[in-house]
C-alpha cells in the first residue's frame, strides 16, 4: 500500500469506526475513483473536434436552408408567373366575353329602340288622325251650337222687341188716358 492509502486506511478506522475489511474496501474504492477520475474528463482536442463537427453540421444545415430557400423562391416565382399568366388569360377571356355581351346588348337595344320608335310614330299618327277627326267633329258641333244659339238670340231679340213694343204701346195708352182724365177735369 502506498503511504496515502495507509493514511486513508487509518482515518477510516479511527474516525469512521470501520473494521479492517470495511476500511480496506473504502480505501480501494477511493483509489479506483481516483484512477478513473481523468477517464471521463473532456480534453481540449475532444472539444475542438466536437465543435468542428457541430460547425460543419451548422454550415451544412445553413447551406441546405439556403438551397431550400432558393428552391422555394424559384418555385414561388414559377407559381406566381403561372398564376399571373392564368389571370391574364382569364382576364382576356372575361374581356372578350364582356365585349360580346355588350355588343349583343347594344344590338338588342338598337332593335328595341327602332321597334319602339316605329310603334311610337304609328301611335302618334293614329292619335293625330283621331285628334283631327275629333277636332272636326267638335268644330261641326260647335258651329251647330253657335248657329242654334244665334238663332235663339235673334228669336229672343225679336220676341223681346215685340213685348217691348206692346209694353210701350200699353204704357203710352195708359199715360194718354191719365193725361186725358186730368185735362177733362
Amino acid at each position: 500500500m502506498q503511504p496515502l492509502n495507509i493514511k486513508l486506511y487509518d482515518l477510516a478506522r479511527a474516525k469512521l469506526h470501520l473494521n479492517d475489511n470495511d476500511a480496506m474496501d473504502f480505501v480501494s474504492s477511493i483509489h479506483e475513483l481516483q484512477d478513473h477520475r481523468f477517464e471521463n474528463l473532456v480534453t481540449k482536442e475532444y472539444l475542438d473536434q466536437k465543435l468542428f463537427g457541430i460547425t460543419e453540421k451548422i454550415n451544412k444545415i445553413d447551406l441546405n436552408s439556403i438551397d431550400r430557400t432558393n428552391n422555394f423562391g424559384i418555385s414561388l416565382f414559377e407559381k406566381m408567373s403561372q398564376i399571373d399568366s392564368n389571370s391574364i388569360e382569364r382576364t382576356n377571356k372575361l374581356e372578350t366575353s364582356l365585349i360580346e355581351k355588350l355588343s349583343q346588348i347594344d344590338s338588342n337595344s338598337i332593335d328595341r329602340t327602332n321597334k319602339l320608335e316605329t310603334s311610337l310614330i304609328e301611335k302618334l299618327s293614329q292619335i293625330d288622325s283621331n285628334s283631327i277627326d275629333r277636332t272636326n267633329k267638335l268644330e261641326t258641333k260647335l258651329s251647330e251650337k253657335i248657329n242654334k244659339l244665334e238663332n235663339s238670340i235673334s228669336e229672343f231679340k225679336a220676341d223681346n222687341l215685340k213685348w217691348m213694343f206692346i209694353f210701350w204701346v200699353g204704357q203710352m195708352s195708359v199715360t194718354i188716358a191719365v193725361v186725358m182724365i186730368f185735362i177733362k177735369r
